[in-house]
Parts: structure tokens; sequence; C-alpha cells
């Protein structure tokens, strides 16, 4: 755990040293990190394995709504060590090395791809059609070591093995990897309520003609989007609420995020710099549009 945390600790300075704002937070993700329109969604274990299906899928419905991208750092598999520059996936979710992490915000992508069959490379097609123009295939193949079939698969831009694409590398003295984007747009079904209060939320919602999700263990538990993203922690346990608060400012301040908190019944309009509603002024606002302006006033208001 201490040293988790430690890494935790490192990875936040390294960011926040290349000028990103950053958060953390002890639950679904560790960090959330964002310069200009870049943002990374952290989580941060020794054993990528440990990664949890929720824990993802709640990964995932966070990026979606934040435009973010999901990163698992760690060091190992139950197997084995992860490679530098190589992108291993946990449920989807792209999984790296701490060093392969740093060599993509400067700008150096990672270019091999773990799987169930090994080490694979993306074959950059323009350059091995380059040296075509100076040899045939078949010469390609028999001076690199590889089959006939392998050196069609990398004239066409297809995946290998990284041992092969290391041979025509070294025929070449050029490499012929594609670097390996790890943005991605993420198709997660939306997390359905789980308390009879978040159902009733859920159900006023409905008619507001907007996506939401709930989500577990983050600093909120809600996300709403139609023309922006909007953050808000549902209960009818005032306490609950109360543990929420200042990470939810935090948050907002940060990302400027609007912010807000739905509970069962309320004769307040703003609760320490948040707007707070009851779920009858939720009911009675109608629509996304009515909502957005409510929200934006008691920002304001800060009463």
């Amino acid at each position: 755990m201490k040293k988790r945390i430690s890494e935790i600790e490192m990875l936040k300075g390294f960011l926040e040293a290349k000028g990103f704002n950053t958060f953390t937070n002890n639950g679904c993700f560790d960090i959330i990190a964002k310069k200009g329109r870049d943002m990374f969604l952290l989580k941060v274990l020794l054993n990528i394995d440990s990664l949890t299906e929720n824990e993802a899928r709640n990964l995932k419905i966070i990026a979606k709504y934040m435009s973010a991208t999901p990163i698992i750092i760690g060091k190992r598999t139950r197997k084995e060590n992860l490679h530098d520059f190589a992108v291993y996936e946990r449920f989807g979710i792209p999984s790296i090395t701490n060093t392969t992490f740093k060599n993509y915000i400067a700008g150096i992508k990672p270019f091999i791809k773990a799987t169930r069959g090994g080490l694979r490379v993306k074959v950059d097609s323009k350059k091995i059609n380059k040296a075509l123009s100076k040899y045939s295939l078949h010469y390609l193949a028999q001076a690199a070591g590889i089959s006939i079939k392998t050196a069609r698969k990398c004239r066409d831009g297809n995946v290998i093995s990284l041992e092969m694409a290391c041979r025509v590398e070294e025929l070449l003295n050029d490499s012929i990897a594609c670097g390996i984007d790890l943005e991605k747009d993420y198709k997660v079904r939306d997390i359905e309520a789980t308390c009879p209060f978040e159902r009733l939320v859920e159900y006023v919602l409905g008619n507001f003609d907007m996506a939401f999700s709930f989500v577990k263990r983050t600093p909120f538990n809600m996300l709403l989007k139609k023309d922006e993203i909007m953050i808000s922690t549902t209960s009818q346990n005032m306490s609950l609420i109360k543990n929420k608060i200042q990470q939810m400012r935090t948050f907002k301040e940060k990302f400027d995020v609007p912010s807000f908190i739905i509970i069962k019944r309320t004769k307040r309009k703003v609760m320490a710099g948040l707007p707070i509603f009851g779920i009858d002024e939720i009911k009675d606002l109608g629509c996304y549009e009515n909502l957005c302006y409510e929200v934006k006033e008691r920002s304001a208001a800060r009463v």
C-alpha cells in the first residue's frame, strides 16, 4: 500500500511539473490530470490484474462523460513484469508502465501491443513500400529471415510479432512500427441507480432530455451531460453529502465543472459554495436548460 501511495505522489508531482492541473482521489481512479484539451484519468496499480470489472466500468463512464483518457499505470501482471513501450489492456483500458506514460506525455508513443499471442507491432506500410522500391518482396523476406507471408503483412501495414519486426528493422536500419494512440471513444452502458433515492432522482431526470449516469467511489456520484458536463452528489442522508462537499468543491474549482447537490428536501439554495436542490425543486425545473440556468445562478450567488 505504501509503495502504491508513493507511486501516486511521484506521478502527481511529475504531471504538475509538466503543467497539468491534478486532482487525487482514493477510489475508482487515483489522479485526474488536465492540460489544455488533454485529460487523463489514471489508476495506479502494482499488479494490473487487480483491477476489477466494476472499477473499469466506472473509469470508462467518467472518461466518456468528461472526454478523458483512462489509463492504468502498473508494474506487472500476475505472470510477468510489464514491458516499457508496450500497451496491455484490462477490460478494454490501456495499461502501461510509468516510463511508457511519461514518454507518452513527452510525445513518444508506445509501439508494442501486448496480446495473448505475445508482443505485436503494427507496421508502418509507407516505410516498407519505400524499401520495396529498392528491394523485391522476396529479397526482403530472405534477407530479414522472415516468411514471404510476413513480408506481405509488412507491405500491407498489418500486425506482426515483435521478433519479426526487429529483424526487418535491423535489415532496413530504421524503425517500422506505428505509434499507438491511447485516446479512444468508450461505449459503455451507464450504471443504474442502486438505492431508492437514486431511483427517484433517475425517474425525475429521465424527463430532462440528457444523458446521465451514477458512478461509485468518486468525489461525486452522478455525471450529467447534454451541452456540457455537470457533476452532482445525490443522497437523502446529509451526513454523506457533507463528507463529499470539500472534494466536490476542489474538483469544481480545478476543472471548472458545474456542480450541485440533490437531497430529499432543503430550504437552502447554496451549501458550502455549492448549489443545493431538494428533489421537488429538480422536478419543478422540468428540463435541462432550466437546471443549467439555476445551477449557474446559485453558483454565482454563493450564499
